[in-house]
């Protein structure tokens, strides 16, 4: 069974049966039985259909502790990841018997390059933040140094102006 906590510290249980698959299809068009086109992959690009469906799936359960929609979409901020997980893993546990374990494999494999290619994203973000600001403060001390040098070279212009002068 998976199970996720969220915000509040409650826990929470997706157990995926061919009814409320059904419903979530109808109310949300979230095909959640359709693994060839990766449902959990395109609820994660759609953050408000991924909590209304997240709630669908646990509806009956807050329901019974009078925990709200709103209330449980609210409790997600920080444990959305989790729930995620969650519903992958029920997900796999609800497909034929002899894929699971080639979908908990192939599973396990995409959170591994997933984790990968964010890590490497938030890298280049920083590195790219950093060479932004290097080469800001470069142009500023280059600026300074050009604005020294003229204002040296007027000097010198000046002094050069007044020995010829008094000559």
């Amino acid at each position: 069974m998976a199970t996720f906590k969220d915000d509040k510290g409650r826990e929470w249980s997706i157990v995926l049966d061919a009814p409320l698959v059904k419903a979530i299809q109808a109310k949300h068009g979230v095909r959640l039985s359709n693994l060839r086109s990766n449902p959990v992959m395109e609820l994660q690009f759609d953050t408000l259909t991924l909590v209304d469906v997240l709630y669908a799936l646990c509806e009956k359960q807050a329901k019974a502790s009078s925990i709200t929609e709103v209330d449980f979409g609210e409790s997600l901020l920080g444990s959305i990841e989790q729930a995620v997980s969650a519903l992958e893993v029920a997900i796999t546990d609800f497909c034929h018997p002899q894929l699971r374990s080639v979908l908990r494999s192939q599973l396990e494999k995409f959170q591994k390059a997933q984790s990968n290619v964010m890590k490497k994203a938030l890298s280049e973000i920083s590195e790219a933040e950093i060479e932004k600001s290097l080469t800001k403060r470069m142009k500023a001390d280059l600026k300074k140094l050009l604005e020294n040098t003229d204002s040296e070279n007027s000097e010198d212009n000046n002094s050069v102006t007044s020995s010829m002068d008094s000559t």
